[in-house]
């Protein structure tokens, strides 16, 4: 009986502290005004404001993708690669963190994104759990969505939309 609930304990921890460090991460940056156009936010809030005219918005080139086609999202990705999910209205960019993706968490709401020679604009920056941004895509689909992990645990992700 003791292994299962520690199998248990563990399970909780994976899930509850990605979501409970996202939530501290937000206060602290609430507190902090001088960081507060970070990507550091409560699950299921969005930053949509613009940022001010004394910060200059980051601007990141995004590596090429490869095609994700698998709608289970069963079938892992590489932490080097960079994938379109096909199955998800728009443009859809997936990638790990720590990984391909890492780089997002400079991005803020006014930052510029580079694709496939297009640039777009970060319009919002939420933090999901993976079954609230697949329900999210699929009913509010943006021009370009880009997902990451919020930390390896994957109990949670970063969404950067943009247009």
């Amino acid at each position: 009986m003791l292994g299962a609930r520690a199998k248990f304990a563990r399970r909780t921890l994976r899930t509850v502290v990605p979501i409970l460090l996202a939530t501290v991460l937000s206060i602290i940056m609430t507190l902090d005004p001088a960081r507060a156009d970070g990507p550091a936010l409560a699950l299921g809030r969005s930053l949509t404001a613009t940022p001010s005219a004394a910060s200059s918005p980051v601007a990141l080139n995004l590596p090429a993708a490869l095609p994700y086609r698998d709608c289970t999202g069963v079938t892992p990705l590489s932490r080097t690669s960079v994938y379109r999910d096909t199955c998800l209205p728009g443009t859809y960019l997936v990638g790990h963190n720590p990984g391909a993706f890492t780089p997002l968490l400079s991005l803020r709401v006014g930052s510029r994104v580079s694709f496939e020679r297009r640039t777009y604009t970060i319009r919002s920056v939420t933090i999901r759990t993976p079954a609230a941004q697949w329900a999210e895509a699929q009913t509010h689909p943006a021009v370009l969505t880009l997902q990451t992990c919020v930390n390896d645990a994957a109990g949670s992700v970063w969404v950067f939309t943009a247009s």
